[in-house]
């Protein structure tokens, strides 16, 4: 059984290395044409990001997660219509990213408490009442 796990990762390894060959060549064309390939990029991301996290390496997707969401975020700023759907879908890898770490998207530790509050403290900075 300790055999199978071995080369399951070993898998994951590999492909993970390949996602980021991957990535590193969508970033050329959108820093050169930002307005034609960033949002190939972003998804690109999130297509890498999803699996990562399905094979149980969400920590290696967060990063990708959270690019993916700043690009969407900044192109539906600029055009809501045509990339509102890729910010959803941007935000929903995210989200699933960050619930498999422990870290729901609400931004609490699955623990339910604000960051480094107590029950009942509500959330630090926001002025929102607690649990």
């Amino acid at each position: 059984m300790e055999r199978a796990h071995l080369g399951e990762r070993e898998h994951a390894a590999a492909a993970s290395g390949a996602e980021r060959e991957a990535v590193s060549v969508y970033r050329r064309p959108a820093a050169a044409s930002p307005g034609r390939y960033l949002a190939d990029l972003a998804e690109v991301l999130v297509d890498l990001g999803t699996p990562l996290t399905g094979r149980g390496l969400a920590v290696e997707a967060l990063p990708l997660a959270v690019e993916a969401v700043t690009i969407r975020r900044e192109l539906a700023a600029a055009s809501p219509e045509r990339h509102r759907a890729g910010l959803a879908q941007a935000q929903d890898c995210l989200a699933a990213v960050l619930a498999a770490i422990g870290r729901p998207a609400g931004g609490r530790p699955s623990g339910g408490r604000p960051a480094g509050g107590r029950p009942g403290e509500g959330h630090p900075g926001d002025g929102r009442p607690g649990p």
